[in-house]
C-alpha cells in the first residue's frame, strides 16, 4: 500500500532553499504567495499526512508494516521518525 508521493531529498532542499528566499517578499500578501510558490508546506503536508497513515496502520489496525524508498536515506528515516514520536506516549500525553 502506498500513501506517499513524497519528493527525494534534493526537491527537499531545493523547496527549502526557495523558502529561504522568501523573506525577502515585500509585502505579508506576497510573502504567502511566495511560500506557496516553494511547495515547502506542500512536501510537509504529505510528510506529515504519510506519517500519520503509517501511525494508525500500526495502533489502530495492529498490522505491520513495511517502509522502503528506492535508496533509505531520505524519505524512510524521515517517515518513521515521524511514526515513532506520534506513536510514543511520552509525546502524545499532556500532563
Amino acid at each position: 500500500m502506498s500513501w506517499m508521493r513524497l519528493v527525494n531529498i534534493h526537491d527537499v532542499r531545493a523547496c527549502f532553499q526557495a523558502l529561504q528566499q522568501c523573506s525577502q517578499a515585500p509585502s505579508n500578501t506576497s510573502w504567502w504567495k511566495a511560500v506557496d510558490g516553494t511547495s515547502w508546506l506542500q512536501n510537509m503536508h504529505l510528510l506529515l499526512v504519510s506519517a500519520v497513515n503509517l501511525a494508525a496502520t500500526i495502533e489502530l489496525e495492529s498490522r505491520s508494516v513495511l517502509v522502503h524508498c528506492s535508496d533509505g536515506w531520505d524519505r524512510t528515516p524521515q517517515l518513521v521518525s515521524l511514526a515513532e514520536i506520534l506513536l510514543d506516549p511520552y509525546y502524545r500525553t499532556v500532563k
